[in-house]
């Protein structure tokens, strides 16, 4: 890896509560692991990292943003902000309608670092287009579902490849009941994560059908899922349940690991014998310290980068929104198994949830 001498300069566009600062519930609510949260707050705390830029249109969070960074610019225009200032790496915390335009755009302005706020985008004409510029222009993307770049979940691949477990059978992911692009997004990460370099060939997705409407190939709403699994041509498996405690467990063919609590714990339970069939010997691990933790892990890749990772990374974002709108597609065809690499042309999902979108 190649360690910069000199802080990249970066921005953050969008101030609301994931762009500037943790809501006090939430930082209180979270495993240490997540924080710091929002972009601003992350890149304040990482070394590697100058922020030198605050951008929003509203006027209610520039005023927050001017309070909590003053010695900061704060902009309302992208493009001044771009033009004038001129970053290294742009955070993109706005809702996801205004996504694609400003990751355009800052590719225009020669930003080739960034970390985004998930969904990427809401179409899968969006995806086409922003897979082909974030490629062509070698960009490095990390993404916010984070829980890939935590240390427990980090560690929990490193015992799994290590052979701990056996052979890998099925990746199980339990956020709850929860809606696919506000929440489900983390677990398709994780699922897809995990189950690489086995391909992921069929999704097969079910929601709760008061949650969202149809229109053609449009959802209007952010499904709230009841099931989802993804199948892969080597066997691993992939599963999203509606059971609850924010729990990922790793199903071998000789153990099971357990990341619990979003990160708190990670259990390891064996048999004591291949001939015996319960899991009865199991073990807390202690989790590994790391330097970065929450966003500025993401951040962190983004600093001491090479153009290996640079690609995996923006590959394995492009490859979560790809499973995320194979899940849409599903939903809207009432379940039957869709091949991620033949989206429909003209699917889209607004993801709103009442007047707010993902």
């Amino acid at each position: 890896m190649t360690t910069l001498q000199k802080p990249l300069r970066a921005a953050v566009l969008g101030c609301g509560r994931m762009g500037l600062q943790t809501l006090p519930k939430v930082r209180s609510t979270l495993p240490s692991c997540w924080l710091p949260l929002s972009h601003a707050e992350a890149v304040d705390s990482h070394p590697g990292l100058e922020l030198v830029a605050l951008c929003d249109p509203f006027p209610a969070p520039r005023a927050n943003a001017v309070t909590k960074y003053p010695d900061v610019p704060v902009y309302s225009d992208p493009v001044r902000m771009l033009s004038e200032v001129g970053p290294d790496v742009v955070c993109i915390a706005t809702r996801t309608p205004e996504r694609p335009f400003l990751i355009n755009l800052c590719l225009e302005y020669g930003v080739r670092r960034f970390h985004l706020e998930k969904p990427l985008c809401r179409s899968s004409s969006e995806l086409n287009d922003l897979s082909s510029q974030l490629l062509n222009y070698n960009a490095h993307c990390t993404f916010g579902a984070l829980r890939r770049y935590l240390p427990p979940y980090l560690f929990a691949l490193k015992l799994l490849n290590s052979g701990r477990i056996g052979c890998l059978k099925e990746v199980h992911a339990a956020l709850g009941f929860a809606r696919l692009c506000w929440t489900q997004i983390h677990s398709i990460d994780l699922i897809a994560a995990f189950l690489a370099p086995a391909l992921i060939t069929e999704v097969r997705a079910v929601a709760e059908p008061s949650s969202f409407s149809v229109d053609g190939f449009l959802i209007d709403g952010d499904p709230i899922v009841r099931c989802a699994t993804f199948h892969t041509s080597e066997g691993p498996q992939g599963l999203i349940s509606a059971a609850g405690g924010c729990d990922l467990m790793l199903h071998g063919d000789s153990g099971l690991l357990t990341v619990l609590n979003d990160g708190k714990q990670l259990l390891s339970r064996h048999s004591p014998s291949p001939e015996d069939p319960y899991y009865s010997i199991q073990k807390f691990l202690d989790i590994p310290e790391a330097s970065h933790l929450g966003t500025a892990a993401a951040l962190d890749r983004l600093v001491n980068t090479n153009p290996e990772i640079a690609t995996m990374d923006t590959k394995a974002m492009l490859q979560a929104q790809t499973l995320l709108l194979a899940c849409a597609q599903s939903i809207l065809e009432d379940g039957r198994p869709v091949d991620p690499t033949n989206l429909h042309p003209s699917l889209s999902i607004s993801g709103r949830s009442g007047e707010l979108f993902a």
